[in-house]
């Protein structure tokens, strides 16, 4: 029963990002034959570059993923921490990409580090990208002028979000909340060895290497969407790339809060209302460039998640396994 709830739950979940997918491209409606003429003349020389950036990007934050991963555990080395950062985004396509919990479930499997341990490792990752891409985004809005509306509430959430989490005393507190009630018993220990891999990697130097390298990462991804505005007939400008380096942010964060799986729809239609906004661009233009980078951002990381999910599940066995 509670299997077929799952399966419902999910069905339904993605049931409503396909619609809200679906209601984004109706609303900016009549421009189907814009929007076809955009890809039509899209630039297509620049596709490499954007495909290599988004390559770079990848790296990057799997890089990250190796240097908090050090916080914990010696192991495993560079290239095996980064299969098993790749391996994780078989799951890209979840609200706000908290299915990126399996990597996890994959240094358990490999090298018998418990879940709870690493498991911070994931909302670091989260929580510090959300704090990167504001402050990308706060540079452009401070000249533009625009976006505070949506950057000030989602700032609130994240420095709340901080600090519960960063908080030893509350995690205890919940944990021993959990231990007086027999249902839920099981989860204090868990809830305890989380307290102290996250006093590791939520600590302020954990938390500011995670946002340094995050803040790289997100700074890649608005280079490469300043490619793909140009690639659909913007004028490359140093202006154009602050707009960028603005809109290509805020709208993933709207995507990231919308807890739609990957932000499906919520995350394009603000991207390409933005660009509206911001840069001026046809609406044709501005939802082919949304399109473009999302599929692209997350078509790769699909792709190359399951390429290492599937070697580890070939080699994974003969892994060192502690």
């Amino acid at each position: 029963m509670p299997d077929r709830a799952h399966r419902l739950r999910s069905t339904w979940t993605w049931a409503l990002s396909v619609a809200v997918f679906l209601l984004a491209v109706v609303s900016f409606g009549g421009e189907a034959a814009g929007l076809g003429s955009a890809f039509a003349n899209l630039d297509w020389q620049l596709l490499p570059y954007i495909f290599g950036l988004t390559a770079i990007n990848y790296v990057v934050r799997a890089w990250r993923w190796h240097l908090l991963l050090r916080r914990i555990s010696n192991e495993p080395s560079l290239t095996r921490s980064s299969l098993v950062f790749f391996a994780g985004n078989v799951m890209i396509l979840t609200p706000a990409r908290m299915g990126e919990f399996i990597k996890s479930y994959y240094l358990n499997l490999l090298y018998r580090i418990p879940v709870a341990s690493t498991a911070p490792i994931v909302i670091v990752e989260r929580v510090s990208d959300g704090v990167a891409m504001l402050a990308l985004a706060s540079t452009g809005m401070i000249f533009l002028g625009t976006g505070w509306a949506i950057a000030i509430p989602i700032g609130i959430t994240l420095a709340m979000l901080y600090w519960v989490l960063s908080n030893p005393m509350m995690l205890r507190a919940v944990a021993g909340l959990l231990w007086r009630l027999s249902l839920t018993r099981r989860w204090a220990r868990p809830v305890l060895r989380f307290r102290s891999g996250s006093q590791t990697v939520l600590s302020r130097r954990g938390f500011l290497q995670s946002f340094a390298v995050g803040a790289l990462a997100w700074g890649i991804e608005c280079v490469t969407y300043f490619l793909v505005l140009i690639s659909v007939g913007a004028t490359p400008t140093p202006l154009l790339l602050l707009q960028a380096t603005t809109i290509f942010p805020l709208g993933t964060l709207v995507g990231t809060f919308s807890f739609l799986p990957a932000g499906l729809g919520a995350a394009e239609a603000s991207i390409a209302g933005l660009t509206i906004l911001v840069v001026g661009l046809s609406v044709g233009s501005a939802l082919a460039a949304a399109l473009v980078i999302r599929v692209t951002i997350l078509g790769f990381g699909l792709i190359a998640g399951l390429i290492a999910a599937s070697i580890i599940g070939k080699l994974g066995f003969r892994l060192p396994q502690g």
